[in-house]
């Protein structure tokens, strides 16, 4: 999603990539993903976390990869092909016009560094409202983000949340705050459902 030309997962195949800046059991470890589990990805981009939690929840999970361009999509379901990984679906779609999922699936929601695209005084009800929808009533939404500090990767420092303008901007919408990650360059925030 974002990142500067030398994130380590930015290829012409994939395009740009948090995964590789932190350990992926600092980002998975806090959002307690558990075999069996649904994990949802919004704006999964190459969908390296995506591929990361199919092998986290196993044959019996399944794992969601939600974007809008169909080129990373073509390119995620070809990755899980070459990897044998068969419960991971790219689905087509913007997470901003609703989700196609059912109400109460998903066990965690992850939305990795792409707040920095979102326009939420536009959208913040929609997208939230969805994601409420399909959670089920002990899930969890964790939001990795770049901090609002000035570095080399990422997006511009204005386009930077703090954790406490995600945390105020999930509350209205039926989230509360379990948890907080330092994260090296990024953190990680996980709510918990109302």
């Amino acid at each position: 999603m974002a990142g500067g030309q030398d994130d380590r997962r930015q290829t012409p195949r994939h395009g740009p990539s948090s995964f590789g800046m932190q350990a992926p059991e600092a980002v998975f470890g806090p959002l307690g993903l558990r075999p069996g589990d649904v994990f949802l990805d919004l704006g999964c981009g190459p969908g390296d976390y995506a591929l990361a939690a199919a092998r986290i929840v196993g044959p019996r999970g399944r794992v969601y990869g939600l974007d809008q361009w169909d080129e990373v999509l073509k390119s995620l379901r070809s990755e899980a092909m070459l990897l044998g990984i068969s419960n991971l679906l790219p689905i087509a779609g913007d997470f901003r016009e609703g989700l196609p999922l059912a109400d109460g699936w998903v066990d965690v929601c992850l939305m990795a560094t792409l707040w920095h695209v979102l326009n939420l005084k536009r959208d913040a009800g929609r997208i939230f409202g969805e994601v409420r929808r399909v959670m089920k009533i002990d899930g969890r939404l964790a939001v990795l983000s770049f901090k609002k500090e000035d570095r080399p990767r990422g997006p511009p420092l204005a386009q930077r949340p703090s954790p406490d303008q995600i945390a105020a901007a999930v509350a209205p919408h039926g989230f509360r705050q379990n948890r907080l990650a330092d994260l090296g360059d990024n953190f990680l925030l996980v709510f918990g459902c109302e």
